[in-house]
């Protein structure tokens, strides 16, 4: 989705952690307790808006028998952009993309970006989707 109206200010994003999210809270009191350390990272570079901006997606996740859980999100800029600014992440609430027997939650990522040339300002919001077994897809 994405917006168009007038302004010829140029926008960027400098590199870094650009937020994180802890999903602790959405989970059973004996997985929200497990740390970072013993969670296995996974991560996907996309691209987002227009002009295109480099984004590194990490999520942590962890397995409690045939359960797969979401502990945590972060969202990396690996290089400043240029001409693209990123306003904001989100995640919306988990929901299990797996059965009863084998929980594989599943989490929406948001990500919001405005981005300027040629005195045009264009907005919009990706969104993928990021398991707990480490799969990723764009929606």
């Amino acid at each position: 989705m994405a917006f168009i109206s007038c302004n010829s200010t140029t926008k960027s994003t400098p590199k870094g952690e650009f937020k994180k999210i802890d999903l602790r809270k959405t989970l059973p009191a004996n997985i929200a307790s497990i740390p970072d350390a013993q969670a296995q990272e996974h991560s996907k570079e996309i691209t987002v808006g227009e002009p295109a901006a480099k984004v590194l997606l990490k999520w942590r996740t962890f397995k409690k028998e045939n359960n797969n859980y979401i502990l945590s999100v972060t969202i990396d800029i690996p290089e400043d952009t240029q001409g693209i600014q990123l306003t904001d992440a989100s995640i919306q609430d988990p929901i299990n993309t797996g059965n009863i027997d084998s929980v594989v939650k599943t989490n929406i990522v948001l990500i919001s970006w405005d981005s300027s040339k040629t005195g045009v300002t264009s907005a919009g919001v990706y969104s993928g989707t990021i398991k707990a077994t480490g799969e990723f897809a764009p929606l």
